[in-house]
């Protein structure tokens, strides 16, 4: 069971993945080792075209989900997601056995259909001994702490936004 899940909550476009960038740089200074995903956009707010899943530990990329019609049964609002970049996404998040550090950007509409990464963030909540790091769309947050059996107040369980990390 992680040992203290750290969830980074806000509204689209509000900072999230910046602010867990910043986290990752911060960590990484202090030695510690941050494997996981994290999403990369391509565009800015309304004009994101597309978003890309990358390795943290190797910087390895793939495109997660784009505008530009592709094959694939996973969709969501405008985007198409790419079957082979939620499976580079997966396979990544289940080799971070050594990291001090896993994160997870970003839980959201996906997982909450049961789709995306769900099934991996079960098994690091369940199965991981160290720190874990989840972004978590607003939105989603008590749906995907519930499919979690995550709870709010729980000793290991630390819910930040953006803006509370801005004012430390």
């Amino acid at each position: 069971m992680a040992s203290r899940i750290i969830i980074i909550t806000g509204k689209k476009d509000s900072g999230k993945t910046s602010t867990l960038k910043r986290i990752i740089r911060e960590q990484k200074s202090l030695g510690k080792t941050v494997g996981g995903i994290i999403s990369e956009a391509r565009g800015k707010g309304s004009d994101r075209v597309s978003y890309y899943a990358v390795d943290i530990l190797t910087g390895e990329k793939m495109l997660l989900a784009t505008t530009e019609k592709i094959e694939t049964n996973i969709t969501f609002g405008r985007f198409f997601f790419s079957e082979k970049g939620i499976k580079f996404a997966r396979n990544t998040l289940k080799k971070t056995e050594g990291s001090d550090i896993v994160v997870i950007d970003e839980l959201g509409p996906l997982e909450c259909m049961e789709e995306g990464f769900l099934d991996e963030a079960l098994d690091l909540v369940k199965q991981y001994d160290g720190e874990l790091i989840l972004v978590i769309r607003e939105e989603c947050l008590n749906n995907i702490m519930e499919k979690l059996k995550l709870v709010t107040g729980e000793d290991r369980v630390k819910i930040i936004t953006p803006d509370s990390v801005r004012k430390c």
